[in-house]
C-alpha cells in the first residue's frame, strides 16, 4: 500500500511538473479572470455593482478609481460616481502569470427637459356685434325760399282836400 501512495504522488507531480515553463522556469498556469460591472452607463450620483471572478489566481489588487487588495472572487459597490471612472483588477497567482481585465464606467448627464410649450394665449372674445346704427334719416329738403314778398305798393298820396267852398255872402 505504502508504494502505491508513493507512486500516486510521484504521477501527481510529474503532471504538474510537466508543461510548458514561464520566465522563471516555473510550470505555466494561465489565470482566468472575468470582471464586469451591473451597470456600465450611469446618471450623476448613481452607483453600480463590480463582479469578479479567477480561476488559478493567488491574490489580486485593485487600481484606477477603487485601490486595495481584493479576494479572488467577490464583488463591490462603488458608491456614487460623479464622473468617467475605470476600474482596473490585477490578479496574479504564484506561477508568476499575471492578468488584468478594466471596467469602465461612463457617467451621461440626463437630457436636459424640454421647456414646457408656451401657453397659447387665451383667445380673445369676440367683441359683441355692434347693432346696425338706424339708418340716419333722410334730410328734409330744404324748403324753397318763400319767394320774397313784393313790396307793397306804395300809398298813392290822398287826394289833396278840396277846399272848402267859400261862403256865400250873405
Amino acid at each position: 500500500m505504502q508504494y502505491f501512495i508513493a507512486l500516486l504522488f510521484f504521477v501527481f507531480t510529474i503532471e504538474v511538473s510537466g508543461g510548458e515553463k514561464n520566465g522563471n522556469g516555473k510550470p505555466f498556469q494561465e489565470i482566468s479572470l472575468s470582471f464586469s460591472a451591473n451597470k456600465t452607463t450611469l446618471a450623476p450620483g448613481e452607483q453600480t455593482t463590480l463582479t469578479w471572478n479567477t480561476r488559478r489566481a493567488g491574490n489580486c489588487s485593485a487600481s484606477g478609481s477603487w485601490s486595495g487588495s481584493q479576494p479572488t472572487s467577490g464583488s463591490w459597490a462603488t458608491g456614487p460616481i460623479e464622473q468617467v471612472s475605470e476600474y482596473v483588477l490585477t490578479c496574479r497567482n504564484k506561477w508568476g502569470s499575471e492578468v488584468t481585465r478594466r471596467v469602465t464606467i461612463a457617467v451621461v448627464a440626463p437630457p436636459e427637459p424640454e421647456p414646457a410649450p408656451e401657453p397659447e394665449p387665451a383667445p380673445e372674445p369676440e367683441p359683441a356685434p355692434e347693432p346696425e346704427p338706424a339708418p340716419e334719416p333722410e334730410p328734409a329738403p330744404e324748403p324753397e325760399p318763400a319767394p320774397e314778398p313784393e313790396p307793397a305798393p306804395e300809398p298813392e298820396p290822398a287826394p289833396e282836400p278840396e277846399p272848402a267852398p267859400e261862403p256865400e255872402p250873405a
